[in-house]
Protein backbone atom coordinates (compact mmCIF):
# COMPACT_ATOMS: atom_id res chain seq x y z
CA UNK A 1 0.00 0.00 0.00
CA UNK A 2 1.37 3.41 -0.69
CA UNK A 3 0.05 6.17 0.97
CA UNK A 4 1.82 9.85 1.16
CA UNK A 5 2.69 11.43 4.40
CA UNK A 6 0.18 14.38 4.26
CA UNK A 7 -2.54 11.57 4.11
CA UNK A 8 -1.72 9.30 6.93
CA UNK A 9 -1.11 12.58 9.29
CA UNK A 10 -4.83 13.56 8.48
CA UNK A 11 -5.97 10.06 8.74
CA UNK A 12 -3.98 8.45 11.64
CA UNK A 13 -6.59 8.20 14.39
CA UNK A 14 -9.06 7.43 12.29
CA UNK A 15 -10.09 3.43 11.76
CA UNK A 16 -10.98 4.27 7.83
CA UNK A 17 -7.86 4.32 6.48
CA UNK A 18 -7.89 0.77 4.86
CA UNK A 19 -10.56 2.54 2.79
CA UNK A 20 -7.63 4.42 0.97
CA UNK A 21 -5.92 1.33 0.72
CA UNK A 22 -5.53 0.29 -2.91
CA UNK A 23 -6.74 -2.99 -3.28
CA UNK A 24 -5.79 -4.69 -6.75
CA UNK A 25 -7.99 -8.70 -6.60
CA UNK A 26 -6.52 -10.72 -9.04
CA UNK A 27 -8.06 -11.55 -12.06
CA UNK A 28 -11.03 -13.74 -11.45
CA UNK A 29 -11.03 -16.02 -14.32
CA UNK A 30 -8.14 -16.90 -17.17
CA UNK A 31 -9.24 -16.54 -20.54
CA UNK A 32 -8.94 -20.35 -20.99
CA UNK A 33 -11.67 -20.52 -18.19
CA UNK A 34 -14.35 -18.27 -19.32
CA UNK A 35 -14.48 -20.10 -22.75
CA UNK A 36 -14.85 -23.17 -21.05
CA UNK A 37 -17.75 -21.55 -18.80
CA UNK A 38 -18.81 -19.79 -21.93
CA UNK A 39 -19.20 -23.47 -23.54
CA UNK A 40 -20.32 -25.27 -20.67
CA UNK A 41 -23.46 -22.75 -20.05
CA UNK A 42 -24.67 -23.17 -23.77
CA UNK A 43 -24.27 -26.89 -23.25
CA UNK A 44 -26.54 -27.01 -20.67
CA UNK A 45 -28.78 -24.46 -21.42
CA UNK A 46 -29.00 -26.50 -25.63
CA UNK A 47 -28.45 -23.38 -27.18
CA UNK A 48 -27.20 -24.01 -30.39
CA UNK A 49 -23.92 -23.44 -32.07
CA UNK A 50 -23.85 -20.66 -34.54
CA UNK A 51 -23.87 -22.20 -38.20
CA UNK A 52 -20.55 -21.69 -40.25
CA UNK A 53 -20.05 -21.05 -43.35
CA UNK A 54 -19.94 -23.86 -44.88
CA UNK A 55 -23.59 -24.71 -44.52
CA UNK A 56 -24.55 -22.00 -46.83
CA UNK A 57 -24.97 -22.27 -50.15
CA UNK A 58 -23.00 -18.83 -51.63
CA UNK A 59 -25.28 -17.38 -54.80
CA UNK A 60 -23.37 -17.43 -57.61
CA UNK A 61 -22.14 -14.29 -58.41
CA UNK A 62 -19.91 -14.78 -54.88
CA UNK A 63 -18.67 -18.21 -56.11
CA UNK A 64 -17.61 -16.64 -58.78
CA UNK A 65 -15.70 -13.90 -57.22
CA UNK A 66 -14.00 -16.35 -55.29
CA UNK A 67 -12.69 -18.37 -58.07
CA UNK A 68 -11.86 -14.78 -59.74
CA UNK A 69 -9.18 -14.72 -56.70
CA UNK A 70 -8.42 -17.71 -56.68
CA UNK A 71 -7.36 -17.99 -60.35
CA UNK A 72 -5.70 -14.65 -60.20
CA UNK A 73 -3.93 -15.73 -56.76
CA UNK A 74 -2.80 -19.46 -58.61
CA UNK A 75 -1.44 -17.67 -61.74
CA UNK A 76 0.75 -15.21 -59.72
CA UNK A 77 2.05 -18.46 -57.21
CA UNK A 78 2.59 -20.07 -60.79
CA UNK A 79 4.23 -17.21 -62.41
CA UNK A 80 6.63 -16.34 -59.10
CA UNK A 81 7.18 -19.86 -58.17
CA UNK A 82 8.41 -20.66 -62.02
CA UNK A 83 10.31 -17.96 -62.53
CA UNK A 84 12.47 -18.11 -59.19
CA UNK A 85 12.76 -21.97 -59.97
CA UNK A 86 13.96 -20.86 -63.44
CA UNK A 87 16.96 -19.08 -61.58
CA UNK A 88 17.88 -22.79 -59.65
CA UNK A 89 17.59 -24.64 -62.21
CA UNK A 90 20.50 -25.71 -64.59
CA UNK A 91 18.65 -27.96 -66.70
CA UNK A 92 17.74 -27.76 -70.61
CA UNK A 93 14.29 -27.12 -70.91
CA UNK A 94 14.09 -28.45 -74.31
CA UNK A 95 15.49 -32.05 -72.73
CA UNK A 96 12.43 -31.84 -70.45
CA UNK A 97 9.50 -30.95 -73.48
CA UNK A 98 11.29 -33.86 -75.39
CA UNK A 99 11.20 -36.14 -71.86
CA UNK A 100 7.45 -35.66 -71.72
CA UNK A 101 6.52 -36.35 -74.86
CA UNK A 102 7.90 -39.38 -75.06
CA UNK A 103 6.77 -40.76 -71.68
CA UNK A 104 3.51 -39.36 -71.35
CA UNK A 105 0.36 -40.13 -72.96
CA UNK A 106 -1.17 -37.32 -75.12
CA UNK A 107 -4.14 -37.71 -73.16
CA UNK A 108 -2.85 -36.79 -69.63
CA UNK A 109 -1.00 -33.93 -71.96
CA UNK A 110 -3.60 -32.19 -73.31
CA UNK A 111 -5.93 -32.36 -70.50
CA UNK A 112 -2.85 -30.90 -68.56
CA UNK A 113 -2.90 -28.17 -71.24
CA UNK A 114 -6.54 -27.36 -70.67
CA UNK A 115 -5.84 -27.24 -66.62
CA UNK A 116 -3.39 -24.79 -67.13
CA UNK A 117 -5.17 -22.50 -69.76
CA UNK A 118 -8.60 -22.28 -67.78
CA UNK A 119 -7.27 -20.09 -64.82
CA UNK A 120 -6.03 -17.68 -67.47
CA UNK A 121 -9.14 -17.68 -69.88
CA UNK A 122 -11.59 -17.12 -66.90
CA UNK A 123 -9.51 -14.96 -65.43
CA UNK A 124 -9.59 -12.57 -68.68
CA UNK A 125 -13.31 -12.92 -69.49
CA UNK A 126 -14.23 -12.17 -65.65
CA UNK A 127 -12.13 -8.99 -65.84
CA UNK A 128 -13.70 -8.08 -69.31
CA UNK A 129 -16.37 -8.43 -67.56
CA UNK A 130 -15.70 -6.50 -64.85
CA UNK A 131 -15.01 -3.49 -67.03
CA UNK A 132 -17.74 -3.47 -68.44
CA UNK A 133 -19.52 -3.25 -65.13
CA UNK A 134 -17.31 -0.36 -64.42
CA UNK A 135 -19.15 1.30 -67.20
CA UNK A 136 -22.11 0.68 -65.54
CA UNK A 137 -24.03 -1.92 -67.83
CA UNK A 138 -25.30 -5.35 -67.01
CA UNK A 139 -25.49 -4.43 -63.70
CA UNK A 140 -29.00 -6.49 -62.99
CA UNK A 141 -28.87 -9.32 -61.15
CA UNK A 142 -30.33 -11.11 -64.20
CA UNK A 143 -27.59 -9.80 -66.48
CA UNK A 144 -25.05 -10.94 -64.16
CA UNK A 145 -26.22 -14.26 -63.38
CA UNK A 146 -26.12 -14.59 -67.09
CA UNK A 147 -23.11 -13.21 -67.93
CA UNK A 148 -21.60 -15.54 -64.97
CA UNK A 149 -22.26 -18.49 -66.67
CA UNK A 150 -21.22 -17.22 -70.38
CA UNK A 151 -18.23 -16.24 -68.80
CA UNK A 152 -17.41 -19.63 -67.26
CA UNK A 153 -18.80 -21.60 -70.41
CA UNK A 154 -16.54 -19.24 -72.93
CA UNK A 155 -13.37 -19.79 -70.49
CA UNK A 156 -13.99 -23.81 -70.99
CA UNK A 157 -14.19 -23.77 -74.35
CA UNK A 158 -11.56 -21.30 -75.17
CA UNK A 159 -9.33 -23.34 -72.75
CA UNK A 160 -10.04 -26.08 -75.08
CA UNK A 161 -8.77 -24.44 -77.88
CA UNK A 162 -5.65 -23.30 -76.19
CA UNK A 163 -5.17 -26.88 -74.89
CA UNK A 164 -5.42 -28.72 -78.58
CA UNK A 165 -2.90 -26.10 -80.22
Amino acid sequence: MIVNPATRILFRNSKNLTLLKSRTNGYSRTAAEESRLFWEKNDKLKRPMSPHLTIYRLPQPANLSIMHRGTGAAMTAVVFGFGFGSFLWTGKFDKVVEFVRDNVHPHVILTAKIILAFPLCYHALNGVRHLVWDSGRGLKLQTIHKTGYAVVALAFLLSLAIGTL
